[in-house]
């Protein structure tokens, strides 16, 4: 495994510990929202790890910018983060900056997801914040 690799298994082990991860085995069927996250996940390069919080900018004022597949810009676009979007941070931070964000579109159920380096949730770039 690359170090990397390595650390998001680390991160994941522990998440695990921590929460007290206990998996249903037995279960035949997938919510439909787990069953979403799922088709994410396929679309991903580097997989997220999921954090204990979340927090939300609704009324995005920034630049565009663009979502990657994985923690790299040289990763496939899959997504964009335009004004007047809402994004919300639900996983750990990464290196280097990296953040998994989940994009989501007013009066649309559009909706994008992806990795994006150095983006920040502040007054500046948000009409507001939640979280």
């Amino acid at each position: 495994m690359t170090p990397l690799d390595q650390h998001i298994v680390a991160e994941y082990l522990d998440l695990e510990e921590q929460s007290g991860c206990a998996v249903d085995t037995s279960a035949t069927r997938l919510d439909p929202i787990v069953e979403r996250w799922r088709i994410d996940l396929g679309e991903l390069w580097t997989i997220p790890i999921r954090a204990d919080s979340e927090h939300g900018c609704g009324g995005y004022t920034g630049p565009i910018r663009e979502l990657h597949s994985g923690m790299s810009n040289s990763t496939t676009v899959i997504g964009y983060l335009r004004q007047g979007d809402s994004f919300g941070f639900a996983h750990r931070q990464m290196p280097g900056g990296w953040e998994y964000i989940g994009v989501y579109r007013p009066d649309s159920e559009d909706r994008a997801h992806g990795w994006v380096q150095g983006i920040e949730m502040t007054e500046d770039v948000c009409e507001w914040m939640a979280g």
